[in-house]
């Protein structure tokens, strides 16, 4: 047990299948949980100052962890250059994503950001030179067929195009930030990742803080909902970051699809939201091509072994 919980905290990557996909289970809960949260307080706050919020309540745990801890290492990064183009995509990607909750119902947002795995291969083949083969090229066609079904613009003519755009923005950026963790590969332990990242989007969404001076919200009745929003980001980002350390990525992209259940039940319960018989046939579509996307990556693992 030790030996496992030191893998978690461990800079090196690890192999405990069984751990890794509980912790991505308990991942994408949490981090559809800080979406539910950001989509019911979306009507009252700006999608930059819901950033804010999100980053400050994760930050300040952290803050007093290595306060309490003096643990100053966790400071120290191997290699700054991926830690700040990770900070980057990341906080770009969390604002575009609670900008496309804004203005989208949730289960069509969530549906939208699953096709980011579809966009990573047409991008490694720019900038990684790797070519996909016949069976990551009919996940592709099966998963981007499923999306639209769902937007599908003929039949719901009523969806904003700026809520679209964010979307499209969110699914590209976090397309770009896989690229950028194979190419820079591991070198930081999941809390240095976390603090430099909580940090990063503190001090970018601060200034639009500061310049678009709007501090009403700081005694707004939703503010339980922030509080919460930016505690179970934090537990997400802890738990797919750790569950990439010690379980393969294929395993844990087999997890990647409870997200749509969550905003399935979710948007049901508190939304109303019913999606159709075309809009349900496209999410099946989506998480068939996710599925058959991890299983690939798995036999290419086991065959490279």
């Amino acid at each position: 047990m030790k030996s496992i919980i030191k893998d978690i905290y461990s800079s090196k990557t690890h192999d405990h299948p069984v751990l890794g996909i509980a912790l991505a289970l308990l991942a994408y809960f949490f981090l559809n949980f800080m979406n539910i949260l950001s989509k019911y307080v979306s009507d009252d706050y700006h999608f930059v100052e819901l950033a804010f919020w999100r980053f400050v309540f994760a930050f300040i745990p952290i803050g007093l962890w290595v306060l309490l801890t003096r643990n100053k290492e966790i400071a120290i990064a191997k290699n700054y250059k991926f830690i700040m183009l990770r900070a980057f995509f990341g906080t770009s990607g969390l604002i575009c994503t609670f900008a496309t909750l804004s203005y989208l119902p949730l289960t069509i947002s969530t549906a939208i950001f699953f096709t980011h795995v579809f966009i990573v291969p047409i991008l490694a083949i720019l900038f990684l030179n790797e070519w996909p083969g016949i069976w990551r090229i009919s996940a592709i066609c099966i998963g981007f067929t499923g999306a639209y079904l769902i937007v599908n613009p003929t039949a719901n003519d009523t969806l904003p195009i700026i809520g679209l755009f964010f979307g499209t923005m969110t699914t590209f950026i976090y397309a770009f930030l896989a690229i950028i963790v194979r190419k820079a590969g591991q070198y930081d332990s999941p809390q240095t990742i976390t603090f430099y990242f909580m940090g990063f989007g503190v001090i970018v969404t601060g200034l639009y803080i500061l310049i678009s001076n709007d501090l009403s919200m700081i005694i707004h009745t939703g503010m339980p909902y922030l509080i919460g929003m930016g505690l179970s980001g934090l537990v997400g980002q802890l738990c797919i970051t750790a569950a990439l350390r010690v379980a393969h990525s294929s395993s844990v992209t087999l997890c990647y699809f409870t997200g749509l259940i969550w905003a399935l039940l979710f948007g049901w319960l508190i939304w109303d939201e019913i999606p159709t018989t075309i809009m349900f046939i496209g999410m099946t579509l989506i998480i068939s091509a996710n599925l058959l996307t991890s299983w690939r990556e798995r036999v290419n693992q086991k065959k490279a072994l």
